[in-house]
């Protein structure tokens, strides 16, 4: 039941709507009152229909006293039938609304039922959205790790590539000072060389001189022979002198040439 809604409240509104010509209905009513629900404006309004006859008539005899009874029972007789088939509208129009009202209910209850499936839905994709969420941290968090590990071992990396650098360029300043004193001795070998060359040619010339002092002091006269025995005998000598003296420019040639092959394998091998 509304609250502050009466039977009082309901009959005046009645009585006023029927006053001004209209019937009353439960909208009307309710519009009216500006209140009340539907159930208790029904019930209020079936009392105020019951006696509406009993009061309408007593209210006739009082203003017509002289209305004979056959003429009230008729008009209490239209009445009632008017009073049955306002009501029967009324409640035709009540159940009209009731299945209004169901209907809405049911449309109602039909778009919470689907607002709560589809706030089921999102509850789900929210759940799986925060899943993803999750891991694409941890895969974040991971690939982190991945690169912090990559930059230690680029920084490693570059440690290492300074260092080969570094003894790259001493290998190169190692390789440069060899080259520089293989320069040096091949040129002392060869300045050497082209000595002990001229030592020999020199020493070729002197026997050869020799030589020709000798057969000019054979033809000279017989009478020399003793000295030139002694020339044969001091060129002989000389000649041995001279051999050796070859030999031992020939080995040091030897060597020196020795020695600067090995200066060149060793500048290969440091480049």
């Amino acid at each position: 039941m509304a609250r502050g809604v009466t039977q009082d409240q309901v009959t005046k509104a009645a009585d006023a709507l029927l006053a001004r010509g209209e019937r009353p209905t439960i909208e009307k009513v309710r519009a009216e009152l500006g209140t009340g629900s539907p159930n208790t404006l029904l019930r209020l309004l079936e009392v105020w229909w019951s006696e509406l006859a009993g009061r309408l008539a007593a209210q006739a005899r009082a203003e017509l006293p002289d209305i004979p009874e056959a003429v009230q029972r008729a008009m209490m007789t239209l009445w009632s039938e008017a009073v049955v088939a306002t009501r029967q509208e009324s409640e035709a129009r009540y159940e009209e609304s009731e299945r209004g009202l169901q209907e809405r209910e049911n449309t109602l209850q039909a778009q919470l039922e689907q607002a709560a499936a589809q706030e089921a839905t999102q509850q789900q994709a929210l759940v799986l959205s925060q899943r993803e969420c999750e891991a694409a941290k941890a895969d974040l968090i991971n690939e982190r790790r991945r690169i912090d590990d990559l930059q230690q071992s680029l920084t490693a990396a570059l440690h290492s590539l300074a260092e080969a650098q570094a003894t790259v360029a001493a290998l190169r300043r190692a390789s440069e000072e060899t080259q520089k004193e293989f320069r040096a001795d091949r040129e002392r070998a060869e300045a050497t060389e082209q000595r002990w060359l001229c030592e020999v040619d020199r020493a070729r010339e002197e026997a050869k001189s020799a030589q020709q002092d000798a057969r000019a002091a054979n033809t000279k006269s017989a009478g020399e022979t003793k000295r030139r025995v002694k020339l044969e005998e001091d060129l002989a000598q000389q000649k041995r002198i001279m051999k050796q003296r070859v030999a031992e420019l020939e080995r040091e040639v030897k060597s020196q040439k020795k020695n600067r092959n090995s200066s060149k394998r060793k500048v290969v091998a440091l480049r």
